[in-house]
């Protein structure tokens, strides 16, 4: 459950990822409640999209689907608003541990975004 600190911390990250897409030429806008901003000339997200904070970083093809609407909202509800900036490291270390030492096919975060968006992140199912 998020707090106001580790809330506020998500917003604030979410605001500045904002500024510098719209600072590099991308384009922001509210997509069924989810901040999405389409990169201009730098990218600043991994695969399809990155949700820093309040916001979701991907590319100007990306198709928002209901789907990844819904687990990158589950990212921004259910982890960044909970854990705040310390969200960031928690994700890598899990990247390393069940991605690349386990060999999964997403780690712990992303399937549980895939849960509570019935797959909308497109992982294969574990």
């Amino acid at each position: 459950m998020a707090n106001e600190f580790t809330a506020w911390q998500s917003r604030l990250l979410g605001s500045i990822m904002e500024r510098l897409v719209r600072t590099t030429g991308g384009d922001c806008h509210d997509e069924a409640g989810l901040r999405v901003c389409r990169v201009g000339r730098v990218r600043l997200f991994g695969r399809s999209g990155t949700q820093w904070g309040d916001s979701f970083v991907t590319g100007a093809d990306t198709e928002l689907t209901p789907g990844l609407i819904a687990h990158e909202t589950h990212h921004r509800d259910a982890q960044w608003r909970r854990w705040g900036w310390v969200f960031g490291p928690m994700y890598l270390v899990a990247e390393v541990w069940d991605v690349l030492i386990r060999r999964r096919s997403c780690n712990r975060y992303e399937r549980a975004a895939e849960d509570a968006s019935g797959g909308g992140g497109g992982y294969p199912p574990q």
